[in-house]
């Protein structure tokens, strides 16, 4: 539901993952959007391990399950290693 008003604009069909694979979500997306940009919306438990698999990162914070304004955006290129940036607002 949070990412339909968005796949609704740009004429998306939204796929829903299992919950947590983390991993297995992470190998899809670098591997069937290479060079594209995906959103991947989920919960405080999931997106950390989800930032995680893509990245390598250790040692992210925590997501508080009624904090609403936290985002990452990772870059992920072709040729070299993945990383992010932690918002909030």
């Amino acid at each position: 539901m949070t990412a339909a008003p968005v796949a609704a604009r740009l004429g998306l069909t939204p796929i829903v993952a299992p919950p947590h694979d983390a991993r297995s979500l992470a190998r899809r997306v670098l591997h069937e959007h290479s060079g594209g940009r995906v959103l991947v919306v989920g919960h405080s438990d999931t997106v950390p391990e989800i930032v995680k698999s893509l990245t390598g990162a250790k040692g992210l914070p925590p997501i508080e399950e009624a904090e609403y304004g936290t985002m990452y955006i990772v870059t992920a290129p072709r040729v070299g290693r993945a990383d992010f940036l932690r918002l909030t607002y």
